[in-house]
């Protein structure tokens, strides 16, 4: 059980994620897509805590309304996941100062521990396709992946998601913080 702060894309950035989604779902593969939970979208997580913190949800609205948006450009393709285990196929994002600076803070915050993968220093953005594939499918998976490096993705929005719950927070709503 975890506590997420996660960055969601404009509706242009959203459809271009979901086109990749759609790709690798026609090609056979476990895509995102298949998951048909009304949170599934979409999403970069910036930070993820076992515990809360006492008055984090309007410290990390207020970091939201600082600063987003952020643009940022999809690198290569990324795999996820040591051993023989299945493996998490993703966009990765290059980070550029903005994006850097609103995740310190987001771990700062959130009190993310220094061996997380989510502390500074250690945090890898990315954009998730695809899970559960096998090596071989991976290698399928790479080969329908359109060609969009460097295209620009736009993260307008922000929200926590409880793990435990299954529960999604607005935090870029004006009602928050």
């Amino acid at each position: 059980m975890s506590h997420s702060l996660e960055l969601l894309p404009d509706e242009a950035s959203d459809r271009l994620i979901r086109a990749q989604w759609a790709a690798l779902d026609a090609a056979g593969l476990e895509a995102l897509s298949r998951h048909q939970s009304p949170s599934n979208r979409p999403h970069v997580t910036v930070a993820s805590v076992v515990r809360l913190p006492d008055g984090a949800e309007p410290r990390l609205a207020s970091l939201l309304a600082r600063s987003l948006p952020v643009e940022v450009r999809l690198g290569p393709p990324l795999v996820l996941g040591p051993g023989p285990r299945p493996r998490v196929l993703a966009r990765s994002l290059v980070p550029d100062g903005s994006l850097l600076a609103l995740h310190a803070e987001a771990a700062l915050v959130l009190g993310v521990p220094a061996d997380s993968r989510y502390a500074t220093g250690r945090w890898v953005p990315h954009l998730s396709l695809a899970r559960r594939l096998t090596d071989a499918e991976v290698g399928k998976a790479l080969g329908v992946l359109a060609d969009d490096e460097g295209t620009f993705v736009r993260f307008t929005g922000g929200r926590l998601w409880d793990s435990g719950a299954r529960e999604e927070t607005d935090l870029t709503s004006p009602s928050v913080g």
